[in-house]
């Protein structure tokens, strides 16, 4: 069960709705104030987040996104550089979120970051960690590696067990 007793009441939840060229983001302030914005995948983009919430300097600021592809990584990497706690929300929780709130499956991009920002409020997260702010990058890569050749040698084994063995 969730300890809402460790809640700071001083936190900026910042809700991203990942996409290819636009990012859907709701911002709810410590005041319970919410401002939505539709941002592109630019720096200039990710600058204005942070201009929104100037008027809080001194409160925490938790961003919790649902990991699309790969669209995620250079917000998720920015937004970390500038002293912003970066979560990550299960695309199977938005899911299930989204029909218990809206009683529906459909989906839009301003419904899935209320939907991401229920789920941060809720505390229903995991911490994101990027490879190259942890300095494990390598250890990835070699971990890719040994994964590609084993699919690779197991392709191979397949192959020549189906062509050179008997038939009985």
């Amino acid at each position: 069960m969730t300890d809402f007793n460790d809640a700071n009441t001083d936190t900026i939840y910042i809700a991203i709705d990942v996409a290819k060229y636009k990012h859907d983001v709701l911002i709810c302030f410590p005041d319970g104030k919410q401002r939505s914005l539709t941002i592109q995948n630019t720096l200039k983009g990710y600058q204005s987040i942070l201009d929104a919430c100037k008027c809080f300097d001194d409160a925490k600021r938790v961003c919790g996104f649902e990991p699309t592809a790969d669209y995620h990584r250079n917000i998720a990497y920015w937004l970390a550089q500038n002293a912003c706690e970066t979560r990550l929300i299960s695309s199977l929780a938005c899911a299930r979120a989204r029909e218990m709130l809206y009683k529906t499956w459909d989906k839009h991009d301003r419904k899935d970051a209320q939907v991401i920002l229920y789920l941060l409020e809720q505390q229903i997260s995991e911490p994101f960690y990027d490879p190259l702010l942890e300095g494990n990058m390598d250890t990835q890569e070699i971990c890719n590696t040994y994964q590609q050749i084993s699919l690779a040698r197991s392709r191979c084994w397949h192959s020549l067990l189906n062509h050179y063995l008997r038939k009985l």
